[in-house]
């Protein structure tokens, strides 16, 4: 995992310097190098993993105070403005919710306080989501649904799980409340707008449809340069070069990405950057899930997380640049070299006693 870290930041270096970019530009290569020294710091010192997983749902209670506030107090339509864009709000809040789930342990009693605390962050975690409004984070569901489905039902006596669906069941309400329809309306928006789309390109609400023009526009621009890219500013002058001159619709020429992860980094550092990214994500995933067959369950639960965490972050880069955006990108790589930190160091206490 580390090699592939430092193998996408190294890449991305090389290529901006090929294209001249901006010193801008180079903001993930530094904060990858910037947090290598967590995991050093947390595979020496003996970390509690419990203590990680209550803080996941001390954040995830913080989201959804703050989406209440904004929704429910200020009258707004989405929450996250307060932390500048809904979409990495809700998709961390998310996260925070998976995280929570992981600390939740089915040998102890559910009235234990860590239990009750693991259930409550996943309520807020997914409240805090919904309230934000972004239909990308709810593709993450399933993920989530799976993480619940491991530690929570498949461990439980019969007698016991009557127990954990009530907790989903007021989940599931308390969900339905929180999002006063507004989330319905938008994903019937997007259905529309993609319609729409495909059957005369035309662009009519402000989610699918642009992101489908931006994906067309992605392909037609990635060919003319495949291996190393057009460069990111580049790439922004002809994007709104071109929808202005009308090739594609004028809405994506206020953009500045085309709000894909993959394709995004194809069109700007080419085969090779989608290669280092993809082999990132990729190792990733692989170390994540040997260790889930560890020995020792801490190291279980950290593999769990850390495969949900790359596979979350892979589905929010459906529909953002998740690791383009400051907000989104340090939260991603400071959990994941945590994670790494602390498998390192129980991995070796369990190898030495």
């Amino acid at each position: 995992m580390l090699v592939g870290l430092l193998v996408l930041a190294l890449c991305l270096t090389a290529l901006n310097l090929f294209h001249g970019e901006r010193w801008a530009i180079y903001h993930l290569p530094v904060a990858i190098f910037l947090t290598l020294p967590i995991f050093w710091a947390l595979s020496s010192y003996d970390a509690n993993p419990h203590a990680f997983w209550a803080g996941a749902s001390a954040g995830a209670l913080i989201a959804a105070a703050i989406a209440g506030y904004e929704v429910l107090l200020l009258g707004a339509e989405r929450a996250g403005y307060l932390v500048h864009n809904p979409i990495p709000f809700g998709s961390i809040a998310m996260c925070l919710a998976a995280a929570s789930v992981i600390g939740y342990e089915s040998k102890q009693r559910l009235r234990s306080w860590l239990n009750v605390w693991a259930l409550t962050g996943l309520m807020a975690g997914v409240i805090a989501a919904v309230l934000s409004g972004s239909k990308g984070c709810l593709l993450a569901l399933p993920v989530l649904a799976y993480l619940v489905y491991i530690k929570c039902i498949r461990p439980l006596a019969i007698a016991r799980v009557w127990l954990l669906l009530s907790v989903l069941l007021a989940l599931s309400v308390l969900t339905f409340l929180a999002a006063d329809s507004y989330l319905v309306s938008r994903v019937q928006d997007a259905a529309r707008g993609a319609m729409i789309w495909l059957d005369n390109g035309q662009v009519v609400e402000g989610s699918v449809g642009p992101r489908l023009e931006l994906i067309r526009f992605a392909f037609d621009t990635a060919m003319i340069n495949p291996l190393t890219g057009i460069g990111r500013d580049s790439m922004v002058s002809m994007l709104q070069a071109s929808a202005t001159n009308g090739a594609y619709d004028p809405f994506i020429a206020q953009l500045h990405t085309v709000h894909n992860e993959l394709l995004n980094i194809w069109v700007t550092k080419g085969l090779l950057g989608l290669l280092a990214m993809s082999s990132m994500y990729g190792l990733s995933l692989w170390y994540f899930w040997r260790i889930r067959h560890h020995a020792d369950t801490h190291v279980q639960n950290i593999g769990l997380m850390g495969m949900s965490l790359c596979l979350m972050y892979l589905i929010f880069g459906l529909s953002e640049v998740a690791l383009q955006l400051t907000f989104f990108r340090n939260f991603f790589l400071v959990t994941l070299v945590c994670l790494l930190g602390m498998a390192h160091a129980h991995k070796s206490q369990h190898t030495n006693s």
